[in-house]
């Protein structure tokens, strides 16, 4: 339960990240406000949210394992599985978006954030 609460919490991060991410692209595209349909729907199309899931999928079962030898080695194990999700999955996501100036300012500031809210995040819980 601990575990899956965690990827969650995480994983609610990770999402928010991405929205935060597609308004400001949305913007810079039409110059004014997008409408929060449009950017829940690009949001959904990037791949951050979903290769973080699919990073951690057959992680959880080696977080099993050690559980049931080692719990304490086994919560360090899924936190450290964690951070790696959120990195993979945003390394994927960059190479979506493009090298155009103005994405790479939106990145990095966004790549800035996703440390900031969601690994710090993880480290206080």
């Amino acid at each position: 339960e601990y575990a899956v609460e965690l990827a969650e919490k995480v994983g609610q991060c990770v999402w928010e990240n991405g929205r935060d991410l597609s308004e400001c692209l949305l913007t810079l595209l039409k110059d004014s406000r997008p409408q929060k349909k449009e950017i829940n729907t690009l949001a959904g199309t990037l791949p951050l949210e979903s290769q973080y899931w699919a990073h951690l999928d057959p992680l959880f079962f080696t977080y099993l394992l050690i559980l049931g030898d080692d719990p304490e080695r086994a919560e360090s194990y899924w936190r450290d599985a964690l951070k790696e999700a959120v990195l993979s999955s945003w390394s994927i996501t960059k190479k979506t978006l493009g090298t155009r100036a103005r994405n790479i300012a939106y990145i990095e500031r966004h790549e800035r954030a996703l440390w900031r809210k969601c690994l710090k995040k993880l480290d206080a819980m």
